[in-house]
């Protein structure tokens, strides 16, 4: 994807309804209910990947998706987020390559029950970061955080139903480098 289309990912952002001025830069991504969820989410993966994280955002859909056979020397993964299919606005990275040198990626456990995950790639200059906190006894967080160079934070949130992450963990097999997380950021 190209400057422009990375521009215009965040103008599409920005002119939505839900961020208006009066609201703050950063925003908390919306609670998720911890009900069941479907096995499958709708998303922009093949038939031949493996979803590794999918959900609705507004009217476009997010989607990781991976070769099926993925390890720390073989695969690729990929980051798509369009209206569908034949509509991927970002493609990250835009070839099918291994993960290593493109994605971030970090587990953290927060006690026996809870979980965050966080997946997270530079282009032109913005940095994405797609991350899936679960929790056995709270709300789940869902969604993709978007931090323009100068430093502006969006956080696009997942619709409350459905989301599929059920195979990020393949992520933590790969050893790609830790996410850099922002000084003032807080852990949930």
């Amino acid at each position: 994807m190209n400057v422009r289309g990375a521009f215009l990912l965040v103008l599409a952002v920005a002119a939505s309804p839900a961020l208006s001025a009066e609201q703050p830069q950063h925003i908390v991504l919306r609670k998720a209910s911890s009900a069941a969820r479907p096995p499958q989410s709708p998303s922009l993966c093949t038939s031949s990947e493996q979803v590794l994280f999918a959900c609705t955002v507004g009217k476009r859909l997010l989607s990781v998706c991976g070769s099926k056979e993925l390890s720390n020397t073989a695969g690729y993964i990929q980051y798509r987020f369009g209206r569908n299919p034949a509509s991927i606005e970002l493609e990250f990275p835009p070839t099918k390559t291994h993960p290593s040198g493109h994605f971030r990626y970090t587990f953290e456990g927060q006690g026996a029950k809870s979980a965050l995950q966080e997946l997270q790639f530079e282009q032109s200059g913005y940095r994405y970061t797609v991350s899936a906190f679960t929790s056995a006894f709270s709300d789940n967080d869902f969604g993709v955080e978007v931090m323009h160079p100068d430093g502006k934070k969006i956080s696009l949130p997942c619709a409350a139903l459905p989301v599929a992450n059920e195979d990020m963990p393949a992520l933590e097999r790969l050893k790609l480098p830790s996410v850099i997380k922002a000084s003032n950021e807080v852990h949930r």
